[in-house]
């Protein structure tokens, strides 16, 4: 990837294997940014309203995690300053017409269902990562 070093990669998952295979994938596409895993969207708001961890360049959101949803996160980031424009992608594996219209209402980059299958998650992911890839960022 020819982005910056300084980019870092937030990925909030709450399966860890899907957490492993993303790590994974990562790996296998030589995807080397830094990946901070959180496992909570509640730990994860607090942590980036706090400034506890780099701010991201991209966010990577499951939606179905227990206590506060993905679709709360989204909802509840917009609503704060430092991270009302922050570029989340959504990687889950709602299908559902409702979770899609919802994520981006709240201006999501981008909705991804979940491969089953790691050859095509390696696809999916290395699409994303392609997108990123291309974009150009603030310094």
């Amino acid at each position: 990837m020819k982005l910056k070093k300084q980019l870092h990669i937030l990925l909030i998952e709450d399966d860890e294997i899907d957490a492993m295979t993303f790590k994974r994938a990562m790996q296998n596409l030589g995807i080397d940014k830094p990946l901070h895993v959180i496992s909570s969207c509640s730990d994860a708001l607090d942590l980036l309203e706090k400034e506890l961890i780099p701010k991201p360049f991209v966010i990577v959101l499951d939606l179905n995690i227990p206590g506060l949803n993905g679709i709360e996160f989204l909802k509840a980031i917009r609503s704060t300053e430092i991270n009302r424009f922050a570029p989340v992608v959504v990687l889950t594996t709602s299908s559902q017409e409702k979770d899609k219209s919802d994520a981006y209402l709240y201006h999501v980059s981008g909705y991804f269902i979940k491969q089953l299958k790691y050859d095509d998650f390696i696809n999916q992911l290395n699409i994303i990562n392609n997108y990123w890839d291309m974009c150009e960022f603030p310094n």
